[in-house]
């Protein structure tokens, strides 16, 4: 198969579908790999790495001419849906439920779209998800706790500091795999938490694996979240 991954455009995206270890193993695979360039540098790999892996080098409308899948990250803008026709296979993260608009030009291109997050596991895991939301809970909590710095025009308090001051209060709505890798991470740094979830079944599990200690387990209702909100310091 021909693949093709382009250098992404949104602003501030800096990803690639494709690093030069994933080329290698396509090609050895039988594919042919073409990678637009400088798509790469944004994650510090550049061209001659690629060339290294055995992908070839092209302009953005060669990639789009040759390939018949497209790996992306992000989804395509309005630039890019000039660039895709029926006979493109497009594999990216879509997150089409909320923009009809970008629902509606796929259609008029005919690509077939596959979205990473809908690629499901026969256990019902999301693979391609996962990782994205385990990354937005450890960055939750990280960005968090450094915009509570005085320096940050935050109330200045560095949470879990020590257990002979207040420790501070974190309070995490939605226990799915974003919220506990939040909690996790409160956790670890030695705050207090507050977990908020409306699933009886997902608390109480994660009471036997995280026990009680700093920790109270809320099920979801406008009066438990006002209560935990109040005394909070962060709200993930």
């Amino acid at each position: 198969m021909r693949i093709g991954s382009p250098k992404e455009i949104k602003n501030n995206e800096n990803r690639i579908g494709l690093t030069p270890d994933s080329v290698k193993a396509l090609i050895n695979d039988g594919h042919q790999v073409f990678i637009e360039s400088e798509a790469g540098e944004g994650i510090g790999c550049f061209d001659d790495h690629y060339k290294d892996a055995g992908a070839d080098i092209v302009s953005l409308e060669n990639l789009y001419s040759n390939s018949e899948l497209i790996i992306k990250v992000k989804e395509p803008t309005r630039e890019e849906h000039n660039l895709l026709n029926s006979d493109h296979i497009l594999f990216t993260y879509l997150h089409l439920a909320g923009d009809k608009q970008l629902s509606l030009d796929l259609v008029k291109t005919g690509v077939t779209g596959i979205a990473y997050e809908t690629v499901t596991s026969n256990n019902g895991n999301l693979p391609l998800l996962s990782p994205m939301s385990k990354i937005a809970g450890q960055l939750a909590f990280l960005v968090g706790s450094y915009n509570l710095l005085g320096q940050n025009k935050g109330i200045g308090k560095l949470l879990g500091f020590d257990d002979q001051f207040d420790l501070g209060t974190v309070t995490v709505v939605g226990a799915g795999t974003a919220g506990t890798q939040s909690i996790s991470m409160a956790i670890r740094n030695g705050a207090k938490v507050n977990i908020v979830d409306l699933s009886e079944d997902k608390l109480n599990k994660l009471k036997q694996r995280l026990g009680e200690k700093n920790i109270r387990y809320l099920k979801s209702t406008e009066t438990s979240i006002l209560e935990a909100v109040r005394e909070s310091d962060l709200l993930i």
